[in-house]
């Protein structure tokens, strides 16, 4: 729908009403000047001079792009640009910019998804850091995080299971050291796991573990650790089960700590060498039967169908885990998510 428009000069002009209201916003008046009035009017806004304080504070504070700093100031894009130049203001580098984009859309870890990462870093998932540079935009160096979970091939619905609670690519596969099958996905968004680096990192980018990150560990927390590095051994001689947490990419003072959070949880530990070949410290549970029976049923309700076998004991079992016959033609368990 076109509107015709008297300039103050009586000049009479035919335009679009959406553009039309679009220079009634950004002269912030109904009184329409051609181009030769506003160069002659000392009210011109393009001849207003903009403060660089205001400037520096939306562009490099709060980090507003272009178009949301001309929405909000009431000019267009392109002015922002040349007030931009005018002020000796550096526009972000590509890397800046896509970083700057993806701060703004930062995920929200819901409760089982906060969980499952932090079990899961105790056990085998794996947060890495890497650089690199794009070779189109810019030199600029790029900063992102990637959060990779392993399983072999056997344990896949159990990967499935972690898939569906918090996204990410597809999964992947690749052949072991030892030829087995290895499955494997990663989630990737750097500004939503950057908290964890905080948490689970020391300053060399390495697994850490500290009583910070261990006090945000609950029940479920400690499923997946258990699902991903526990096992529970029994003794054919003496007919009782043991509880054990391989943890060989600890240090014996996270070990440590480890034996506390499981101590404060009810699971009295100790620790012990894997055999003479493994130098590597486990940690293996000392209770009771019955102490370890009540341990075990508060991880319960997290164990998806496919461990079951992990707490067989609950089901009155007594063999070995390779002699647990799981129920066949179990659904899968899936968790909600909200990414």
């Amino acid at each position: 729908m076109k509107v015709e428009i008297t300039c103050e000069c009586s000049r009479i002009v035919e335009m679009q009403l959406k553009s039309w209201k679009l220079w009634q916003k950004r002269h912030n008046s109904n009184d329409y000047k051609c181009h030769s009035c506003l160069a002659r009017s000392s009210s011109n806004p393009n001849k207003k001079e903009y403060d660089r304080t205001l400037f520096h504070q939306l562009y490099m504070i709060e980090k507003l792009s272009y178009s949301q700093m001309a929405t909000k100031l009431g000019i267009s894009q392109s002015r922002v640009g040349q007030i931009m130049k005018q002020l000796d203001l550096k526009a972000r580098t590509y890397a800046d910019a896509s970083s700057n984009m993806n701060d703004q859309k930062t995920i929200t870890f819901n409760h089982h998804q906060h969980q499952l990462i932090l079990g899961s870093m105790l056990g085998d998932a794996g947060l890495y850091r890497e650089f690199f540079t794009s070779n189109k935009k810019c030199k600029s160096s790029l900063n992102c995080l990637r959060l990779t979970f392993t399983h072999s091939s056997r344990h896949l619905q159990y990967l499935l299971h972690k898939k569906d609670v918090i996204g990410g690519c597809n999964i992947g596969e690749r052949t072991s050291g030892h030829g087995s099958i290895i499955k494997h996905f990663s989630f990737c968004h750097t500004p939503s796991l950057e908290p964890y680096t905080k948490l689970c990192h020391d300053s060399n980018h390495n697994k850490l573990v500290t009583e910070k990150w261990l006090n945000e560990v609950g029940w479920e927390g400690i499923a997946y650790w258990y699902m991903d590095d526990g096992s529970l051994m029994y003794n054919t001689k003496t007919d009782s089960y043991r509880l054990r947490f391989y943890t060989n990419s600890f240090n014996e003072s996270e070990i440590s700590l480890l034996q506390d959070f499981l101590s404060s949880k009810g699971l009295k530990t100790v620790t012990t060498r894997g055999n003479k070949k493994n130098e590597q410290l486990i940690i293996c549970s000392k209770t009771s039967e019955s102490e370890l029976i009540i341990f075990l049923k508060k991880l319960k309700p997290y164990i998806i169908p496919s461990m079951r076998y992990k707490i067989r004991i609950l089901d009155n079992v007594r063999c070995p885990a390779r002699e647990y016959h799981a129920p066949q033609n179990t659904p899968r368990q899936i968790s909600p998510r909200t990414l």
